[in-house]
């Protein structure tokens, strides 16, 4: 039989050693990264898990945003303090439904944002029968009657991803999870 000895020696590095251990160390870095991007592109999917909710806080804070500034800006507009309070928390519950997933919320939340969106294209249809074409107000009475009309369909759909088995599995997992942490 033939055997080999082996020298470990106290030499420096070579160059071919060398780069080995920077091949090694972008490889640990590169490693590093993937799971930086795989954290980054799973926050996103749960902001897209939750695209309907995303959409009425936009909405919901356009509109508190807007009272708002005419409140500020002068008093000639009537403000029914009930339907701001109403308002904002509505966005409140709408930005807690991302950290509480609860199915009674989303199904309450849709009842009332579907309502509201409901009255909103009655409000639309109500106006755009008493204008003409050539009132300047008519593209923008059409636009808010397609945008109240895509809010109720949004806010229709919106309870329906809690009954998915799938998604109903992931939520009680992260609610277990959260409590085990805490």
């Amino acid at each position: 039989m033939h055997t080999e000895t082996v020298r470990i020696s106290k030499r420096k590095p070579t160059k071919s050693r060398r780069n080995v251990i920077e091949n090694l160390k972008n490889k640990i870095r590169n490693l590093v990264v993937l799971k930086n991007k795989e954290m980054k592109i799973k926050s996103l999917n749960s902001v897209l898990k939750f695209w309907q909710e995303t959409i009425f806080i936009i909405a919901l804070g356009i509109l508190v945003g807007g009272i708002t500034m005419n409140i500020s800006i002068s008093f000639q507009y009537k403000i029914n303090i009930v339907f701001y309070c109403l308002f904002v928390l509505l966005l409140i519950c709408l930005v807690g439904q991302f950290y509480w997933k609860n199915l009674a919320l989303a199904l309450w939340l849709a009842v009332i944002l579907g309502l509201g969106s409901a009255y909103m294209i009655l409000a639309a249809l109500s106006d755009l029968v008493k204008m003409t074409k050539t009132d300047e107000g008519y593209l923008y009475t059409i636009f808010a009657l397609f945008l109240s009309m895509g809010l109720t369909v949004i806010a229709i759909s919106m309870p329906f991803k809690y009954f998915m088995p799938v998604n109903r599995i992931e939520m009680k997992t992260s609610m277990e999870t959260e409590k085990q942490q805490t």
